[in-house]
């Protein structure tokens, strides 16, 4: 699909601040329609205020990505305002630093459940709405800490690894339904 970026809908996760700002603000300024989402739905309407993201074009949306559901009906609001979902980019992720030995089981859970949960729930639900259109891009964010393991942050790293490999899979499954 040789499409340009203003005639695609993009779906970013992890909006309201860092990475998935920025690529928000590039997306949009670049034309593209933009459904940025994050868990902190006051942070996500700052930065849009920041940046005079333009209304038409942007749709502002609480979601926790580690709600299977959640994934379900964000895709419905997507669709029903631009009947397409063209690219998703799953930015969104957390860390709490610590050691492994000293970690609380919610800090596994959370570290799970945000950076690789919420990243298989969302191909999940994309990749369906995808290879039924035969096309689309799925973009997952992992980290260098997900290559080299880094003490001190080795749930974060754990989980980012995770990402890769599911990434890595993902795509052989896709590609030839005209998924990438």
């Amino acid at each position: 699909m040789n499409m340009p970026i203003s005639e695609q809908v993009f779906w970013v996760t992890g909006a309201a601040s860092g990475v998935g700002t920025h690529l928000s603000d590039c997306l949009l300024r670049r034309g593209a329609r933009v459904m940025a989402t994050d868990v902190n739905l006051d942070g996500l309407r700052r930065a849009a205020r920041g940046r005079d993201w333009p209304t038409e074009r942007v749709l502002l949306r609480r979601h926790d990505v580690s709600d299977a559901e959640a994934w379900d009906s964000g895709l419905r609001e997507l669709l029903l305002r631009w009947q397409r979902l063209d690219v998703l980019m799953n930015v969104a992720g957390m860390i709490h630093p610590g050691w492994l030995v000293e970690a609380a089981v919610s800090d596994i859970d959370r570290h799970i459940d945000v950076n690789f949960k919420g990243v298989a729930y969302g191909c999940r639900t994309a990749a369906r709405q995808m290879t039924s259109a035969g096309h689309g891009h799925i973009i997952n964010f992992a980290s260098l800490a997900g290559i080299a393991p880094v003490s001190g942050i080795g749930l974060y790293s754990a989980s980012k690894f995770a990402v890769r490999a599911y990434s890595a899979v993902l795509a052989r499954e896709l590609i030839s339904k005209g998924v990438y």
